[in-house]
């Protein structure tokens, strides 16, 4: 009995001795918030309904779909005269996120870049977290502008 409470004993140091050597991967320390929403300043303008409009469609019609973006590149949807942009810039993790977070991000550049008085709006950028708990960069803009990474 004596020798089995001893094995025991090892083993678990052995267990926590080895878990607490593991490497750590810095891709996967995600910051504990999100970089703030920030608006265009200059660029091609586009109507606010359209934001408006593609936000409530990820929002409630897919709202469970789940988007995958590879290591490093990123993905694109239209809808009107809106273009929107969602980055993974992690090198070596690939992500995924809900329509429903895409929704989320949208809604936030509306608020903060799109004056509800105004018809048009010239978008913005911010970041949500996507899957596993990696932050995706989204970007608002015209159709006939490009969709750079904002936070290079």
């Amino acid at each position: 009995m004596h020798l089995l409470s001893i094995i025991i004993s090892l083993t678990s140091i052995l267990l926590i001795n080895s878990v607490a050597a593991l490497p750590t991967n810095s891709t996967l320390v995600a910051r504990a918030t999100a970089k703030q929403t920030q608006c265009f300043k200059e660029g091609a303008v586009f109507p606010r309904q359209d934001l408006e409009a593609y936000a409530k469609q990820l929002e409630t019609v897919e709202f469970d779909k789940l988007l995958f973006i590879p290591h490093g590149r990123f993905i694109n949807g239209v809808h009107g005269r809106v273009k929107v942009c969602a980055y993974n810039t992690f090198d070596k993790e690939n992500t995924s996120v809900m329509n429903g977070v895409v929704a989320t991000a949208l809604y936030k550049i509306l608020d903060k870049c799109c004056d509800p008085e105004e018809f048009l709006c010239k978008g913005g950028y911010g970041q949500e977290k996507g899957q596993p708990k990696l932050f995706v960069d989204f970007v608002t803009r015209s159709i006939t502008e490009t969709c750079n990474k904002p936070y290079d």
